[in-house]
């Protein structure tokens, strides 16, 4: 049986630029688009919740409602510090999150540190998420 071929310098780029895009996805309250990004099967887990498949992890985000996008309230998710192992195929990555949040009174304060921990798969030419689990390293979710 084969190996698998060594992820590509085009794997690593199409892998970081979907973990930005998923927090662009969930700054804009883009649930289709954020469910989009996983195969069906996919888990998806945070201290708010445990989901697995699209259908509920798009219910996750319609029982928490919609986030502003503009105007005071919103908040904006940055990553970084991406660490990538595995194949062409399958891969682990380890990436560096934090949220920045504007009060209803304009000021501006860090929501915490996160560590995303994901599976992802290449499925049809097109990295996916098979599984995202958020781990909350400093501060509180909010």
């Amino acid at each position: 049986m084969a190996q698998p071929s060594p992820l590509t310098a085009e794997d690593r780029t199409a892998i970081v630029g979907l973990i930005a895009s998923q927090n662009h996805l969930l700054d804009d309250w883009d649930v289709e688009g954020f469910v989009s990004n996983f195969v069906e099967d996919g888990v998806f887990e945070t201290v708010l919740g445990h989901c697995e498949g699209q259908h509920e992890i798009r219910r996750h985000f319609e029982r928490l409602g919609a986030r502003p996008r503009t105007g005071r309230g919103r908040g904006r998710h940055f990553v970084g510090g991406s660490a990538i192992e595995g194949d062409a195929e399958c891969c682990t990555v380890r990436t560096n999150s934090f949220r920045v949040h504007e009060s209803e009174q304009g000021e501006l304060g860090i929501g915490g540190f996160s560590e995303y921990q994901d599976v992802l798969v290449k499925v049809d030419g097109r990295w996916l998420f098979k599984r995202r689990h958020v781990e909350d390293i400093l501060g509180k979710r909010g």
